[in-house]
């Protein structure tokens, strides 16, 4: 009996194995911004501003995603004589703690992802332009040399060019605008350092801007999470469980029951 013991007990230990290298973790720092503060223009009043990383236990660049939320879609307003809209996402990865954000320029911020939006009157449609700048420098990891200059990011190359790829970086998905950066933004330092990837967001149609997150200052990584980030931190934003979470609850779930039957034959 004791030998096929060993047969169940092997399996769950590979289960658990493979959970441990399958966990990861998702920091969504967030703010929230009160509504209606883009007169009246839903498409243009943004209600919240993220900046979400998603660390692995694995060797992996971390997933960088930016994302601003909107009152409501965007969409044709026959009131108003302007059919485009421009949104700004500015990150600061030098640990800037400038809190006037009404003054932006590239000497406090590093990168700069836009998203523009027309509407066509003749077909009804709207066409999505995006790009990602970097203003002064990028870095090609944590804590690396700085490549001084102004360059776009290539989606498609993973890698950054003097010229706009005209790529989209940039996607609407409802009253949303995001953009997936992934291995183009890095902080000035590693993590655990200080240094965090930051921002504020910016809607405007025509050429006036008409909401700016946040008033008060940036918004990073670490916001609305424990106040020392550890690789244990719980995700303050609901995700999808990966594959290895799931089979660490179904480890947990084995060796409990388990337990409890070894309780029952005593």
């Amino acid at each position: 009996m004791k030998r096929f013991k060993i047969i169940p007990m092997a399996f769950l230990f590979t289960l658990f194995a493979f959970s441990l290298l399958n966990i990861n973790l998702t920091l969504a720092g967030y703010e929230t911004d009160p509504t209606g503060d883009a007169d009246g223009i839903g498409s243009c009043d943004i209600t919240r501003i993220d900046v979400a990383v998603s660390y692995y236990s694995h060797p992996t660049d971390d997933e960088i995603t930016l994302k601003i939320t909107l009152a409501e879609e965007i969409t044709l307003n026959e009131s108003n004589t302007y059919n485009w809209f421009d949104y700004n996402f500015y990150v600061d990865t030098s640990l800037s703690t400038n809190t006037n954000t009404s003054e932006l320029d590239d000497t406090i911020y590093e990168y700069r992802a836009h998203l523009g939006r027309k509407h066509n009157n003749n077909t009804g449609v709207w066409t999505n332009t995006s790009s990602l700048l970097c203003t002064r420098y990028y870095y090609t990891g944590d804590g690396s040399g700085k490549t001084m200059g102004s360059f776009y990011w290539n989606p498609v190359t993973e890698a950054w060019q003097s010229t706009n790829p005209e790529s989209e970086v940039g996607e609407v998905i409802g009253n949303t605008i995001v953009w997936d950066v992934t291995g183009a933004i890095y902080r000035e330092q590693p993590i655990g350092t200080g240094y965090v990837v930051q921002g504020v967001a910016t809607t405007s149609y025509g050429l006036y801007v008409k909401d700016r997150a946040l008033e008060s200052g940036w918004v990073d990584e670490f916001d609305n999470c424990c106040p020392t980030p550890s690789y244990n931190t719980t995700p303050t934003t609901p995700s999808l469980p990966s594959i290895g979470f799931l089979f660490s609850i179904v480890f947990i779930g084995l060796v409990a029951s388990s337990i409890v039957i070894i309780r029952k034959r005593k």
